[in-house]
């Protein structure tokens, strides 16, 4: 910050100015500072990735393509060309606004005029600034306004290189300037936030780049308006959109997924029957399976003496089996070895256990082996309608009642 060009509280204004200055349209209007903006008395730096070193000696200006001729000045050529002081308010998109700034410089209409006009077909001007390769655009016609110069002096001093110096576009309605790589930079923030659906990435992206903290609120805006520009346009971002183009559907990004956020001890049932290893085939042909506790279980456990388990076996297995086999057999010596589950797993793991296996249900046991219960698929479903409808109570339209309403109308 330049704290010579400090302002006082007055604002100034345009009745005092010599004859030969233009005044700019946007310093009569009747509220000079837009709305959102507040007014700043210093001249203030903001700059994206720091002021270059310009070498006045190799400094040129060109201006060249749908013009009757290509031409070009030196520095020194440059300033000998006819002079013109405009009188200007500075708004800038960080939401601060300088009034009453007094530029001094060439006109574009003069420079215009010095390459032969500009064709028939031209509608737009493409900048290019010294830093970085930045560059620009804007309609021909705010190109051309009466009050648009390339200014090498404000306020009686020439413009230095942390303002954007030697020399600088002004004009009139258009974006402030802030250093070439300010809008690059900011542009590309949006881009980066919107595209991406990572906002807070993008700002901390391009801090990292710049170490400057004066960008961050326009870095905010820029992204947070991109990336809500996106969501309501967008179905996806281009993290994803080139797996969905593959044909894997994607039908909710950064969702949490129910199954990896529940364990099999909050759903798996613990009121089932399991068969004793030493039971024979005779006492569960005469007893056990006549018990209507069975109903509705598919699959046994077969558990010893401790609890510990020892096998499976289905319910038409076990029918088969009581029909067919002798009667002295013991049932644990003719079961399959079982797969199971533990308490402490994800549902996630455990489907794909039964996707893998081809089984819908299974044990669940602890770590010692004795058993804890059973999960089946239908278990895993349920889990799954219970996540919705935690969302939806979640998501419930808060109802307020007011304190004395119900005494008011019965009164009434």
């Amino acid at each position: 910050m330049d704290r010579s060009k400090m302002q006082g509280d007055e604002i100034p204004s345009p009745e005092r100015l010599a004859p030969d200055v233009i005044v700019s349209p946007d310093t009569l209007r009747r509220d000079r500072i837009p709305p959102g903006q507040s007014r700043t008395k210093k001249w203030p730096v903001l700059d994206a990735s720091g002021a270059p070193t310009v070498d006045l000696a190799r400094w040129r200006f060109r201006l060249t393509g749908q013009v009757g001729k290509d031409v070009e000045w030196t520095w020194e050529e440059f300033l000998k060309l006819p002079r013109t002081r405009v009188f200007s308010d500075f708004h800038c998109v960080t939401r601060w606004s300088r009034l009453g700034n007094l530029w001094e410089g060439v006109t574009t209409r003069e420079l215009v005029r010095l390459a032969g006009g500009a064709c028939p077909e031209a509608h737009f001007v493409l900048v290019h600034g010294y830093d970085r390769g930045w560059t620009t655009n804007l309609p021909l016609d705010d190109f051309l306004s009466e009050d648009a110069l390339v200014a090498t002096h404000h306020d009686g001093e020439p413009i230095t290189a942390e303002h954007g110096g030697p020399g600088v576009q002004v004009e009139a309605g258009f974006l402030p300037n802030e250093g070439a790589g300010f809008w690059p930079l900011v542009s590309m923030g949006a881009i980066l936030g919107g595209t991406m659906r990572a906002p807070f990435t993008a700002i901390l992206f391009a801090l990292e780049l710049t170490h400057d903290i004066n960008v961050l609120l326009p870095l905010l805006v820029a992204a947070i308006l991109a990336h809500g520009t996106t969501v309501l346009l967008l179905k996806r971002s281009i993290l994803t959109e080139k797996v969905a183009r593959r044909g894997f559907h994607i039908s909710r990004e950064y969702a949490t997924d129910p199954l990896e956020i529940l364990f099999v001890r909050e759903v798996m049932r613990t009121r089932l029957v399991a068969l004793p290893a030493g039971a024979t085939t005779g006492e569960l042909r005469n007893k056990l399976v006549r018990e209507p506790a069975q109903r509705g279980q598919h699959l046994f456990p077969v558990v010893d003496d401790s609890g510990r388990i020892q096998g499976v076996i289905t319910r038409k297995a076990l029918r088969e089996l009581t029909e067919t086999a002798v009667s002295g057999a013991a049932l644990g010596d003719m079961v399959r070895k079982p797969v199971v589950a533990h308490p402490d797993e994800p549902l996630r793991a455990v489907v794909f256990r039964m996707a893998e296996t081809g089984f819908t249900r299974l044990p669940v046991v602890n770590d010692d082996g004795q058993l804890a219960g059973m999960i089946s698929l239908h278990d895993l479903l349920m889990a799954r309608v219970r996540n919705l409808n935690e969302e939806r109570h979640r998501e419930r339209v808060l109802q307020l009642r007011l304190p004395f309403a119900g005494r008011a109308g019965a009164r009434d």
